[in-house]
């Protein structure tokens, strides 16, 4: 098998958290991200991800961007709007790191 061609992924998630403590009502969560990448080592991204728990609603936005320096090192950023936490009005995501893999990738095998 050959490696995709597409410069395009979309992926979607949805969940649902159970609170079992009784403190909290449980949540949904329903979301998507685009993913393009716009050279070989180079990915960009926006995600959106809306939370609904009881009648309390929250969305957050965020985009990434991915380089890869290394085949087990990545250099990352995110910026964007995060949830909003109740009494407070910090919800800015602002972030820039590094990813280091250790170890060697699982070789998968299929019988014929």
């Amino acid at each position: 098998a050959g490696e995709c061609s597409r410069p395009f992924d979309l992926l979607t998630v949805f969940r649902y958290l159970d609170n079992r403590r009784g403190d909290e009502e449980s949540t949904w969560e329903l979301g998507t991200r685009l993913v393009w990448q716009a050279a070989e080592k180079l990915a960009v991204s926006g995600e959106w991800l809306a939370r609904t728990s009881g009648d309390d609603s929250a969305d957050r936005a965020v985009g990434v961007a991915e380089y890869e320096i290394t085949k087990s090192t990545f250099l990352y950023a995110s910026f964007g709007r995060d949830f909003e936490e109740k009494g407070t009005r910090r919800n800015l995501v602002s972030l820039i790191g590094i990813t280091f893999g250790f170890g060697n990738k699982p070789i998968l095998t299929t019988s014929e």
